[in-house]
């Protein structure tokens, strides 16, 4: 276990994408989730649609971040139907 020092500048809390620090997934306590305002919207372009619905089909069977989006440790079909069930405009 290591612990890390970060400072940040901007608004709170910062919403990450994927974020990394040397391959490794990060996650910062507080920190909002990228799923919380639109489960489907893995690519941050406030709607879901073909290209969310791409990533998810790319990372089938990892656990890769952010197509995992009920975070269970595997992307299948329950990230498939997050996705499919917010299709359109984020609100």
């Amino acid at each position: 276990s290591a612990s890390f020092g970060l400072i940040i500048e901007g608004d709170w809390p910062p919403s990450f994408h994927d974020a990394r620090l040397n391959g490794f997934h990060v996650h910062v306590d507080g920190a909002a989730d990228e799923h919380e305002d639109c489960p489907g919207d893995l690519d941050g372009s406030h709607s879901v649609g073909v290209d969310d619905l791409l990533l998810v089909l790319q990372a089938w069977g990892t656990s890769e971040e952010p197509a995992d989006v009920n975070d269970d440790g595997i992307v299948d079909i329950s990230d498939l139907l997050v996705v499919i069930g917010a299709w359109g405009t984020c609100n």
